[in-house]
């Protein structure tokens, strides 16, 4: 059964947790490389490990000896392949299929084409398949309940690797002219819109009450939750927010729109974002 998912302004960011300054291969190697007595000792999907063992050896001739530990964690540290533990890689790699990104622990394919019933497809380390893309994108206004539809994906959009971590579907639909650019980490999906024209608003649609939404749509996936947040305010109705949509093991984050730097133009994206220039956005299930 096909699950509909409709997020406003942001599409679907499927994240274990939000990604460490440094890719997980460098985090290690930077430890270890700052001194060689740290070795890693233990790796498993979501930690490492690292060991130093020093010798101190007395004017009386008596070696004595110490043990420093350091446990780095970072969900999707590492992933399992040819029988061992691996430093996940921030990496797409074409193929002629389309594009795959295999060095984490949930792997992801990503179509040749944006008009693909699964633009994405998604297997997690615990072997759920989310599978999914984007459709269209609308104005509603949630006074009036009146939807317009301002573009749809177009019948081809050829997608293009962006080295390192990226794939691009330039100018995807039809009736607007917009891109969408999927970033991949070990540890997170985000699929972005970015607007390069701002949509006019139609006659008759309150601009205090209107909506830009982008549609997308799940045709494989675990059962979606919604989990909420609740803020209790004295003497007041509590306030409800809809946080994330829980997918099995991942979740579907909140987003943030923003201008992008030095265009007109407006970047709809499910990506974690370091600061709060963008503007939140709403995950509706």
């Amino acid at each position: 059964m096909k699950t509909p998912i409709l997020l406003q302004l942001a599409l679907l960011a499927l994240a274990h947790a939000a990604r460490a300054a440094m890719a997980p291969a460098e985090l290690v190697n930077s430890l270890v490389q700052s001194d060689p007595n740290f070795q890693v000792a233990e790796r498993g999907q979501d930690f490492a490990l690292l060991r130093q063992i020093a010798t101190r050896t007395d004017a009386a001739g008596i070696t004595t000896f110490s043990t420093n530990q350091v446990t780095l964690l970072e969900n999707g540290l590492h992933y399992f392949a040819d029988g061992e533990w691996k430093p996940s890689e921030d990496l797409i790699e074409p193929f002629p299929g389309g594009a795959v990104a295999r060095r984490g622990p949930h792997q992801t394919v990503f179509s040749p084409d944006l008009n693909a019933e699964a633009v994405f497809d998604i297997q997690t380390a615990e072997g759920q398949r989310i599978r999914g893309g984007v459709r269209s994108i609308q104005l509603t206004d949630i006074a009036s309940g009146k939807s317009l539809v301002l573009a749809t994906v177009k019948n081809a959009a050829p997608g293009v690797v962006v080295p390192p971590n990226q794939v691009l579907y330039a100018s995807g639909f039809d009736g607007l002219d917009a891109d969408v650019l999927f970033v991949w980490r070990h540890n997170a999906i985000s699929q972005n819109v970015i607007l390069k024209k701002r949509p006019a608003l139609p006659e008759g649609m309150d601009p205090a009450t209107t909506r830009l939404e982008v549609v997308s749509e799940l045709v494989e996936c675990p059962d979606p939750v919604l989990n909420s947040a609740v803020l209790q305010q004295p003497g007041k109705p509590d306030l409800r927010d809809d946080v994330t949509i829980g997918l099995g093991s991942l979740v579907a984050l909140r987003g943030k729109a923003f201008p992008v730097a030095g265009t007109k133009g407006l970047m709809l994206t499910g990506e974690h974002l370091m600061n709060d220039d963008g503007v939140s956005v709403v995950t509706q299930l």
